[in-house]
Protein backbone atom coordinates (compact mmCIF):
# COMPACT_ATOMS: atom_id res chain seq x y z
CA UNK A 1 0.00 0.00 0.00
CA UNK A 2 2.28 2.52 -1.14
CA UNK A 3 -0.37 5.18 -0.98
CA UNK A 4 -0.68 4.72 2.45
CA UNK A 5 2.89 5.24 3.02
CA UNK A 6 2.91 8.27 0.61
CA UNK A 7 0.45 10.03 2.79
CA UNK A 8 1.60 8.78 6.42
CA UNK A 9 4.49 10.37 5.63
CA UNK A 10 3.21 13.67 5.20
CA UNK A 11 0.59 13.36 7.67
CA UNK A 12 3.06 12.57 10.16
CA UNK A 13 4.69 15.79 9.95
CA UNK A 14 1.68 17.80 10.21
CA UNK A 15 1.45 15.80 13.40
CA UNK A 16 4.21 16.40 14.80
CA UNK A 17 4.28 19.97 13.96
CA UNK A 18 0.77 20.37 15.57
CA UNK A 19 1.60 18.43 18.95
CA UNK A 20 4.66 20.35 18.96
CA UNK A 21 2.11 23.65 18.97
CA UNK A 22 -0.16 22.05 21.28
CA UNK A 23 2.58 21.97 24.24
CA UNK A 24 3.52 25.66 22.88
CA UNK A 25 0.16 26.67 23.07
CA UNK A 26 0.00 24.75 26.63
CA UNK A 27 2.87 26.12 28.35
CA UNK A 28 3.62 29.63 26.58
CA UNK A 29 0.45 31.06 24.49
CA UNK A 30 -2.29 30.72 26.80
CA UNK A 31 0.27 32.14 29.32
CA UNK A 32 1.41 34.87 27.86
CA UNK A 33 -2.15 35.74 26.94
CA UNK A 34 -2.87 36.00 30.80
CA UNK A 35 -3.80 32.65 31.73
CA UNK A 36 -1.05 30.99 34.05
CA UNK A 37 -0.33 27.52 34.28
CA UNK A 38 -1.63 27.43 37.19
CA UNK A 39 -4.91 29.26 36.34
CA UNK A 40 -5.47 25.91 33.83
CA UNK A 41 -6.96 24.12 36.64
CA UNK A 42 -8.79 26.89 38.54
CA UNK A 43 -12.42 26.96 37.10
CA UNK A 44 -13.17 30.55 37.79
CA UNK A 45 -9.74 31.86 35.97
CA UNK A 46 -10.42 28.80 33.35
CA UNK A 47 -13.62 29.49 32.54
CA UNK A 48 -13.36 33.52 32.33
CA UNK A 49 -10.56 33.40 30.23
CA UNK A 50 -12.53 31.01 27.81
CA UNK A 51 -15.28 33.39 27.43
CA UNK A 52 -13.09 35.85 26.69
CA UNK A 53 -10.64 34.42 24.65
CA UNK A 54 -12.54 31.95 22.58
CA UNK A 55 -10.09 32.13 19.43
CA UNK A 56 -6.93 31.64 21.27
CA UNK A 57 -8.21 28.65 23.14
CA UNK A 58 -9.62 27.37 19.68
CA UNK A 59 -6.35 27.44 17.86
CA UNK A 60 -4.39 25.50 20.79
CA UNK A 61 -7.01 22.83 21.10
CA UNK A 62 -8.14 22.31 17.68
CA UNK A 63 -4.64 23.61 15.32
CA UNK A 64 -3.05 21.28 18.31
CA UNK A 65 -4.79 18.40 19.96
CA UNK A 66 -7.48 17.43 17.19
CA UNK A 67 -4.86 18.11 14.18
CA UNK A 68 -2.11 16.01 16.15
CA UNK A 69 -4.51 13.33 16.85
CA UNK A 70 -6.49 13.28 13.90
CA UNK A 71 -3.24 13.02 11.21
CA UNK A 72 -1.19 10.80 13.76
CA UNK A 73 -4.22 7.63 13.21
CA UNK A 74 -2.83 7.78 9.27
CA UNK A 75 0.46 7.91 10.29
CA UNK A 76 0.09 4.97 12.45
CA UNK A 77 -1.16 3.49 9.70
CA UNK A 78 0.95 3.65 7.43
CA UNK A 79 3.90 3.05 10.08
CA UNK A 80 1.78 -0.68 10.34
CA UNK A 81 1.84 -1.38 6.80
CA UNK A 82 5.82 -0.62 6.17
CA UNK A 83 6.38 -3.28 8.78
CA UNK A 84 4.03 -5.60 8.52
CA UNK A 85 6.18 -8.20 6.41
CA UNK A 86 9.02 -7.60 8.70
CA UNK A 87 7.59 -7.49 11.93
CA UNK A 88 4.17 -8.21 11.94
CA UNK A 89 3.25 -8.51 15.38
CA UNK A 90 4.82 -5.21 16.38
CA UNK A 91 3.55 -3.66 13.28
CA UNK A 92 -0.06 -4.79 14.45
CA UNK A 93 -0.17 -4.23 17.85
CA UNK A 94 1.46 -0.46 17.46
CA UNK A 95 -1.12 0.53 15.39
CA UNK A 96 -3.79 -0.81 17.17
CA UNK A 97 -2.47 0.86 20.02
CA UNK A 98 -1.86 4.37 18.33
CA UNK A 99 -5.42 4.47 16.54
CA UNK A 100 -6.65 3.84 19.99
CA UNK A 101 -3.87 6.51 21.94
CA UNK A 102 -4.95 9.16 18.83
CA UNK A 103 -8.82 8.66 19.34
CA UNK A 104 -8.58 9.37 23.01
CA UNK A 105 -6.16 12.69 22.18
CA UNK A 106 -9.04 14.00 19.88
CA UNK A 107 -11.59 13.03 22.24
CA UNK A 108 -9.51 14.90 25.27
CA UNK A 109 -9.34 17.98 22.68
CA UNK A 110 -12.96 17.91 21.62
CA UNK A 111 -13.95 17.64 25.91
CA UNK A 112 -11.64 20.56 26.50
CA UNK A 113 -12.92 23.14 23.49
CA UNK A 114 -16.82 22.00 23.84
CA UNK A 115 -17.55 20.68 27.30
CA UNK A 116 -15.45 23.85 28.79
CA UNK A 117 -16.78 26.25 26.04
CA UNK A 118 -20.20 25.11 27.23
CA UNK A 119 -19.32 25.73 30.99
CA UNK A 120 -17.77 29.23 30.16
CA UNK A 121 -21.08 30.41 28.74
CA UNK A 122 -22.78 28.69 31.67
CA UNK A 123 -20.22 30.60 34.22
CA UNK A 124 -21.52 33.95 33.03
CA UNK A 125 -25.13 33.00 34.07
CA UNK A 126 -24.91 30.33 37.35
CA UNK A 127 -21.19 30.40 38.67
CA UNK A 128 -21.95 27.63 41.35
CA UNK A 129 -23.32 25.57 38.52
CA UNK A 130 -20.36 26.23 36.15
CA UNK A 131 -18.12 25.23 38.83
CA UNK A 132 -19.52 21.89 40.16
CA UNK A 133 -20.18 21.17 36.17
CA UNK A 134 -16.14 21.87 35.66
CA UNK A 135 -15.34 19.61 38.26
CA UNK A 136 -17.43 16.93 36.34
CA UNK A 137 -15.77 17.17 33.14
CA UNK A 138 -12.56 18.00 34.59
CA UNK A 139 -12.52 14.11 36.20
CA UNK A 140 -13.46 12.93 32.62
CA UNK A 141 -11.05 15.04 30.73
CA UNK A 142 -8.30 13.82 33.01
CA UNK A 143 -9.09 10.23 32.45
CA UNK A 144 -9.63 10.21 29.01
CA UNK A 145 -6.35 12.34 28.49
CA UNK A 146 -3.95 9.44 30.77
CA UNK A 147 -6.03 6.66 28.40
CA UNK A 148 -4.37 8.82 25.35
CA UNK A 149 -1.23 8.87 27.04
CA UNK A 150 -0.85 5.10 27.90
CA UNK A 151 -2.35 4.28 24.71
CA UNK A 152 0.06 6.22 22.60
CA UNK A 153 2.84 5.00 24.84
CA UNK A 154 2.10 1.42 24.17
CA UNK A 155 2.28 2.56 20.19
CA UNK A 156 5.53 3.48 20.26
CA UNK A 157 7.14 1.02 22.69
CA UNK A 158 5.58 -1.95 20.29
CA UNK A 159 6.82 0.39 16.91
CA UNK A 160 10.61 0.63 18.66
CA UNK A 161 10.82 -3.46 18.39
CA UNK A 162 9.66 -3.19 14.82
CA UNK A 163 11.66 -0.29 14.11
CA UNK A 164 15.16 -0.71 16.18
CA UNK A 165 16.19 -3.86 14.04
CA UNK A 166 15.64 -1.68 10.55
CA UNK A 167 18.70 0.75 9.90
CA UNK A 168 17.17 3.51 8.51
CA UNK A 169 14.78 3.59 11.01
CA UNK A 170 16.98 2.48 14.33
CA UNK A 171 17.33 5.74 15.62
CA UNK A 172 13.56 7.19 15.19
CA UNK A 173 12.95 3.48 17.15
CA UNK A 174 15.61 4.43 20.13
CA UNK A 175 13.58 7.60 20.09
CA UNK A 176 10.13 5.91 20.17
CA UNK A 177 11.35 3.66 22.97
CA UNK A 178 12.09 7.00 24.92
CA UNK A 179 9.14 8.61 24.15
CA UNK A 180 6.77 5.44 25.04
CA UNK A 181 8.41 4.67 28.37
CA UNK A 182 8.11 8.46 29.46
CA UNK A 183 4.57 8.83 28.48
CA UNK A 184 3.65 5.28 30.11
CA UNK A 185 5.21 7.23 33.33
CA UNK A 186 3.85 10.37 32.84
CA UNK A 187 0.60 7.77 32.94
CA UNK A 188 0.76 7.19 36.57
CA UNK A 189 3.18 9.90 37.51
CA UNK A 190 1.02 12.92 36.76
CA UNK A 191 3.93 15.31 36.86
CA UNK A 192 4.15 18.33 34.03
CA UNK A 193 7.27 18.51 32.96
CA UNK A 194 7.06 14.27 32.54
CA UNK A 195 3.76 15.48 30.56
CA UNK A 196 5.94 17.81 28.33
CA UNK A 197 9.11 16.20 27.57
CA UNK A 198 6.94 12.92 26.50
CA UNK A 199 4.61 15.22 24.43
CA UNK A 200 7.91 16.73 22.61
CA UNK A 201 9.52 13.61 22.08
CA UNK A 202 6.12 11.70 20.35
CA UNK A 203 5.68 14.71 18.35
CA UNK A 204 9.68 14.62 16.93
CA UNK A 205 9.10 10.98 16.71
CA UNK A 206 5.87 11.20 14.57
CA UNK A 207 8.10 13.96 12.19
CA UNK A 208 11.27 11.94 11.91
CA UNK A 209 9.39 8.93 11.21
CA UNK A 210 6.96 10.80 8.59
CA UNK A 211 10.23 12.08 6.89
CA UNK A 212 11.94 8.74 6.20
CA UNK A 213 9.01 7.51 5.16
CA UNK A 214 8.29 9.98 2.67
CA UNK A 215 11.93 9.78 1.62
CA UNK A 216 11.37 6.09 1.13
CA UNK A 217 7.93 6.15 -0.33
CA UNK A 218 7.81 9.73 -2.17
CA UNK A 219 5.62 12.73 -1.82
CA UNK A 220 1.93 12.14 -1.95
CA UNK A 221 0.27 15.40 -2.02
CA UNK A 222 3.20 18.49 -1.23
CA UNK A 223 6.67 18.49 -3.13
CA UNK A 224 9.87 19.97 -2.04
CA UNK A 225 13.19 19.19 -3.23
CA UNK A 226 16.41 20.77 -1.21
CA UNK A 227 18.76 22.23 -4.28
CA UNK A 228 22.00 19.94 -4.14
CA UNK A 229 25.18 20.62 -2.74
CA UNK A 230 27.80 22.22 -4.94
CA UNK A 231 30.39 19.45 -4.46
CA UNK A 232 34.38 20.50 -4.00
CA UNK A 233 35.54 19.76 -7.59
CA UNK A 234 32.37 21.61 -8.70
CA UNK A 235 33.82 24.47 -7.02
CA UNK A 236 37.64 24.36 -8.32
CA UNK A 237 36.52 24.42 -11.89
CA UNK A 238 34.25 27.23 -11.64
Amino acid sequence: MEDLRKIGGEAGVVAGIALGWLVLGMMVILPAAGLSIADQVNPHKLLTFIHSHGATVWMVNVLGGLLAAVMSIVLYLAIGDRFSDDEPAGARIGALFGVLGAFAFATAALVRQFGMGSLASLYIANQVGAVHGFRGVSGTLSAVTALAALFTGFAALAFASAMVPAKQYRNTGYLALGAGAVMVLATFIPDRFLVVISQLAVGAWFAWTALILRRESGPAYFRWQLAPRETRSQRRAA
